[in-house]
């Protein structure tokens, strides 16, 4: 595999209408630090959003473009938190040379619903490893101060920044983008500014490959992350990906629960121009990929995603992927403590029993989990069949995430989230010294 990251790109222009995790399109210096993109359809209210996505009719590779583009709205739609989602090689189907269209375009299509680069990037002016250090301004210096850590490696908790301000969101006394998290996703839960930090830690750490190897999440990259490699996909999201985009959802007051809290359903519109995002891969466009975003300012720090167009490279060798992805169904188990499961809340025997393929096409199952449960053990069979033992701690809870495929093609493959209760104690009764 080639070690030059490709640049994915974003460009913005904001236009001011009526007035006043990861990190967010439209922060920054100029707008503010603090600010959260929403996407079009939200003007403050809460409820459902329906986003609709087309492809262009002038564009190459137009029926090419039809599946991955429904894959990355199915995954986008999932919003699946997992881990191990790099796949190179021969876990993947792209030859040495191939860009995979598909994880390039989830990417831009994050930009489109709000997301910016959890790391400095290229637009920083910044070259080399420096572009995995986490995105900041460059402070009143207007220089970005980049000391790297005791650990080695750009973008993790212990690198210290001067006077750059921190611009990524993490996850309050934990500042893990790969660990699962819990609701709720709000500011009471993550934090922009340092003061959250978990102890011995001096900034925000990122979704970065190196550092997920730090964090014992080996073989992981957000999705955001910017740079794309050849002759790998990354088609399902992270925990920092999917985190970034629930705090949005917290909506203006950014308290999860409230009244201005919304959902976002992606849907794929076909071939036209009329959709909210459009795409294309563009015989004028002479970078890799980019999303072109308009806004507006909604009240306070908060700003509405106005127009996104997707635009693609033509000359690139891209890889388009063929098979659609499952559409599994989160499931639930039941045990006792330190006791063994193998079948699902429901009396289901197979975690694929309610996983369904968009074109019937069979399931399997993948042998390892993206994450492994952390109180117990968890085997894993290809027909979906499985065996849970809890450890015998005092946890009352667990949880791991599946990824189940296409049969004959496991790289068209969906994640999915089991959670477990574990409740009751042990049976056995410990007696010594009765006469």
């Amino acid at each position: 595999m080639s070690m030059n990251r490709l640049a994915l790109g974003l460009s913005i222009a904001l236009m001011s209408s009526t007035g006043t995790a990861g990190t967010f399109v439209f922060a920054g210096e100029g707008n503010g630090v603090d600010m959260v993109a929403h996407p079009e359809g939200y003007s403050g209210t809460g409820g459902a959003i329906s986003v609709d996505v087309c492809i262009e009719p002038t564009t190459n590779n137009q029926t090419d473009m039809v599946v991955p583009l429904q894959n990355a709205i199915a995954h986008w739609n999932q919003m699946q938190q997992s881990v191990g989602n790099l796949r190179s090689g021969s876990d993947n189907q792209l030859t040495a040379s191939q860009v995979d269209w598909e994880s390039t375009m989830m990417h831009e299509l994050g930009h489109c619903i709000g997301l910016a680069h959890p790391n400095l990037a290229n637009e920083s002016g910044l070259t080399g490893s420096d572009l995995e250090y986490t995105k900041t301004t460059d402070g009143a210096d207007n220089a970005f101060n980049l000391t790297i850590g005791a650990d080695n490696v750009r973008g993790s908790g212990d690198d210290t920044r001067g006077d750059d301000v921190n611009m990524h969101w993490y996850r309050r006394n934990s500042n893990n983008p790969f660990a699962l998290q819990e609701p709720p996703f709000d500011f009471s839960t993550y934090a922009r500014d340092l003061t959250a930090l978990p102890a011995g830690q001096t900034f925000a750490a990122n979704g970065d490959r190196t550092v997920s190897t730090l964090l014992s999440a080996s073989g992981t990259e957000a999705i955001m992350q910017q740079g794309q490699f050849s002759d790998e996909d990354q088609r399902t999201l992270t925990a920092d990906d999917v985190a970034t985009l629930r705090l949005a959802r917290a909506g203006n007051d950014r308290t999860a629960g409230n009244a201005d809290d919304y959902t976002v359903q992606l849907t794929y519109g076909g071939v036209g121009t009329g959709c909210k995002i459009t795409a294309i891969i563009d015989t004028t466009f002479t970078g890799l990929a980019v999303c072109e975003l308009g806004g507006s300012f909604l009240s306070g720090n908060n700003i509405q995603i106005t127009s996104a167009r997707m635009r693609f490279s033509s000359t690139t060798n891209w890889h388009f992927a063929t098979i659609r992805v499952p559409e599994p169904v989160a499931e639930t188990i039941n045990v006792a403590t330190g006791g063994t499961a193998t079948t699902t809340s429901g009396g289901a025997s197979s975690l694929l029993a309610n996983d369904t393929h968009p074109n019937g096409t069979a399931l399997v199952l993948s042998t390892t989990a993206f994450p492994g449960p952390a109180n117990g053990s968890i085997t894993l069979n290809a027909n979906g069949t499985f065996s849970y033992t809890h450890n015998g701690n005092s946890a009352t809870t667990d949880r791991f995430v599946y990824r189940v495929c296409a049969s004959g093609n496991t790289n068209a493959c969906s994640m999915q989230r089991v959670d477990i209760t574990i409740s009751g104690a042990s049976s056995l009764i410990f007696a010594n010294g009765f006469e």
